[in-house]
C-alpha cells in the first residue's frame, strides 16, 4: 500500500482504484488484515474526492464486510 501511495501521490482518485485492485489480491492470498486496512483508507480518498454516492454506498459495504472479515473477490 506504501507503494501505491507513493506512485499515486498526485493521483488519490487512482491511487483509491489501485487500492481495490490491491485488495481483490490480498482477498485471493487470505490476507483479510490487509483487506481491513486498505478498506479503511480507500474511504477518506473517494469521500475527499467528491466520489458519487452510489460508488461511496459500495465501498461502505465492501468496508463493513472487511472488517468483518466477510469480504470477497466477487464483492
Amino acid at each position: 500500500m506504501a507503494q501505491v501511495n507513493r506512485d499515486f501521490a498526485d493521483l488519490p482518485y487512482e491511487a483509491a482504484l489501485a487500492s481495490l485492485d490491491l485488495a481483490v489480491l490480498y482477498l485471493k492470498e487470505g490476507q483479510t488484515a490487509e483487506v481491513k486496512r486498505l478498506a479503511g483508507a480507500m474511504g477518506g480518498i473517494f469521500e475527499a474526492k467528491g466520489i458519487a454516492r452510489e460508488a461511496l454506498a459500495a465501498l461502505t459495504l465492501f468496508c463493513e464486510a472487511a472488517k468483518q472479515e466477510r469480504a470477497t473477490v466477487e464483492l
